[in-house]
């Protein structure tokens, strides 16, 4: 059914959280979309000051397109305070958050998963291997009640076919002027990547109804072996954030409107607004929430050699490779003018180098899965 869409009139969209961690907090600006659309327009240019209760200002700057963040080495969020949030447009629309107070985090007790087989949604196929995981918080002094987390997952995988030789043909597509060489040790990116990827949905929870302040095994993310996570290791980053009463009725109604099946019996879309207003009396309407909380994080390292072999996952893009002649012009065709990459020789005992060996993207090079060659840090 296509339901029959009026004039429309975009909204600015704010996505806010403060906590007592700079790297925590973040002030996103968009525009709403349409119907049709897919995404918002990102809004650039804005001043965004973030004000607490003893009149201390700090000031969140433009990192990226409608992506604002503040200076680690000069913002100290500070547990107790009350803080909000004023928004000034360069069109001259102004907006401002209610107060909102800061309450400490207490620690995440411990992440924790678990390996099952997940039925799916297609009758006689089947069961699919899932590694599920969890988190585990308590809050003795009963005062958290309600709790926001969002996570950053790194794994590291394979590449099939990484580029050992490369060939430069001058300009030459007959590959008479053409030089074949082999990658340094130096030259050579290897085989193995790390690809990081953020939590997308909202994951709260409350203890409001419980008679202690605990959440035991929290789900918080899940995923199958047909992803190359667990191929060797991975690794997860849970932040935990307290937030207010009204932030968490907030994000459950968007969670309610948002994170539907699509069935009939679905709540009605609808606008959801938060704590900002305008400030100046414009009719731009304004939409999100500025929520504050202090934050707790812990990381859970997964090797794959700890899961159960019947559950173990690919270990990377799977591409099929190709072989040819150790001829520069048909090289030249399949590389320069098709989609193919010279990965190596292809080598026989005794008869040394006989061909080539071709692949494609992504089983050639990291950055053809959008990951790195480079190990973490904290890896």
């Amino acid at each position: 059914y296509e339901p029959e869409i009026g004039e429309y009139e975009s909204s600015l969209v704010v996505d806010a959280v403060l906590s007592d961690q700079a790297a925590s907090s973040l002030v996103k600006l968009t525009e709403s979309f349409n119907y049709n659309e897919t995404s918002g327009v990102p809004i650039s240019g804005a001043t965004i000051i973030a004000e607490d209760d003893q009149g201390g200002l700090f000031e969140f700057k433009e990192d990226a397109p409608g992506i604002y963040l503040l200076n680690p080495n000069i913002y100290e969020g500070v547990i107790g305070r009350n803080y909000r949030l004023s928004i000034q447009l360069s069109n001259g629309a102004s907006y401002a958050s209610e107060w909102e107070e800061m309450k400490a985090s207490p620690d995440i007790s411990s992440i924790e998963y678990e390996v099952s087989e997940k039925l799916q949604d297609v009758p006689g196929t089947l069961p699919v291997p899932t590694i599920n995981l969890y988190v585990n918080t308590e809050d003795p002094s009963n005062q958290t009640k309600y709790y926001k987390w969002s996570w950053v997952e790194t794994y590291e995988f394979a590449i099939t076919s990484p580029s050992r030789i490369e060939v430069d043909f001058k300009g030459d597509a007959t590959g008479s002027s053409a030089i074949v060489r082999r990658l340094s040790f130096d030259e050579f990116e290897g085989n193995r990547c790390y690809k990081s990827e953020n939590s997308e949905g909202i994951i709260i929870a409350s203890t409001e109804n419980l008679n202690e302040d605990k959440i035991a095994r929290m789900p918080i993310h899940s995923f199958n072996n047909m992803s190359p996570r667990i191929a060797f290791k991975y690794s997860i980053l849970v932040k935990q954030q307290v937030i207010s009463k009204k932030y968490y009725l907030f994000l459950k109604k968007v969670q309610e409107i948002n994170q539907g099946t699509g069935s009939l019996f679905d709540p009605i879309p609808n606008e959801v607004f938060g704590n900002i207003k305008s400030t100046n009396e414009s009719n731009h309407p304004v939409l999100g929430y500025f929520g504050v909380g202090g934050v707790a994080e812990k990381r859970l390292f997964i090797n794959g050699a700890e899961i159960p072999q019947k559950f173990a996952s690919i270990r990377g893009p799977e591409c099929k490779s190709d072989t040819i002649p150790l001829e520069l012009t048909s090289l030249y065709q399949r590389t320069v003018n098709g989609s193919q990459v010279l990965a190596d020789y292809y080598n026989v005992v005794g008869l040394g180098n006989i061909g080539f060996i071709l692949s494609s993207p992504p089983c050639n090079e990291c950055i053809a899965t959008n990951s790195s060659n480079m190990k973490p840090a904290f890896w």
